[in-house]
This record gives C-alpha cells, structure tokens and sequence, in this order.
C-alpha cells in the first residue's frame, strides 16, 4: 500500500470549460467550494426544514456567481422532496 501511495501526484490540475477559471489540487494553494449533502437547512425564518429541488437550484446559482469560489459542487443539499430512486438526476441535471 506505501508503494502506491508514493505513485500519487502531489498536485493535479482540475480542467474548467474555460482554461482560464483551471484550478490546481494540491501544493501550498486552498481552493474552496460549497460543503455537500447537507440533509437539513434553515431558511431566512430561522426554521430548519428538509432541503428542495428548488434550493439546490438557488445553492448552485449562488455557488456559481460567487467570485471566491473555485468550484460550485454539484451535490450542495439533498432535496428531500424528491424520491430517492430519481433523485440522483435531478441534482445532476440541477448542476448543469
């Protein structure tokens, strides 16, 4: 297994659309990106409330105009609305 783990890259590159907005993984640099999977949110009346297909949208939204970020996520909240037998499309079609 140490064998292996010698073989790993100290840094990668991660490929964006545009070649300007690349982001390197790895060296002295942090990137950051939103936190994933949250099961729960609280909105702006302070209630905590199970995440929808709608929130995920609005997370994404902001993810990607937000300047500080180097990568929006694609899995921010879990919409608890939705089965879960499809709700794997709908995040990836929400991300899009």
């Amino acid at each position: 297994v140490m064998e292996l783990i010698k073989t790993i890259p100290s840094r990668i590159e991660y490929f964006a659309r545009d070649p300007a907005k690349n982001v390197e993984l790895g060296g002295p640099k942090s990137i950051f990106v939103p936190m994933t999977g949250a099961p729960f949110m609280r909105d702006l009346d302070d209630v905590r409330r199970g995440p929808t297909i709608a929130d995920l949208g609005t997370f994404h939204k902001l993810a990607h105009m937000m300047p500080a970020l180097h990568s929006s996520a694609h899995h921010i909240v879990e919409p608890m609305d939705l089965v879960v037998a499809h709700r794997h499309l709908h995040i990836t079609y929400s991300s899009m």
